[in-house]
């Protein structure tokens, strides 16, 4: 968990102050996953070498997003698109961004 908290604790989980300071922690992983926030994302793109996406069929109201990334250093390697259906009443695809 990457917080600015400097007193925050969790049961079980790791807790980082920094994006660096996360990664540091994991090392050396093969494969790390970042889950968030905005801004999270946005310091961690220029760094990753893979994405994935999932993108919903739908405008959502709110005040965070995904953060607007440069397409152009990354190569779409896998797109799964899929219907609705009863558990999920938008289409959704899950795209995988490999850079280049």
């Amino acid at each position: 968990i990457v917080t600015r908290q400097k007193d925050y604790a969790h049961e079980g989980c790791l807790v980082a102050h920094s994006l660096e300071e996360a990664i540091q922690m994991v090392a050396p992983c093969d494969e790390v996953m970042i889950c968030g926030g905005s801004g999270i994302y946005a310091e961690a793109i220029p760094r990753v070498d893979r994405m994935y996406l999932t993108q919903i069929g739908h405008r959502f109201e709110g005040d965070t997003h995904f953060p607007e990334f440069d397409p152009t250093p990354w190569n779409e390697t896998q797109r799964d698109e899929h219907a609705p259906d009863e558990k999920n009443p938008y289409p959704y695809t899950f795209i995988t961004l490999d850079r280049r």
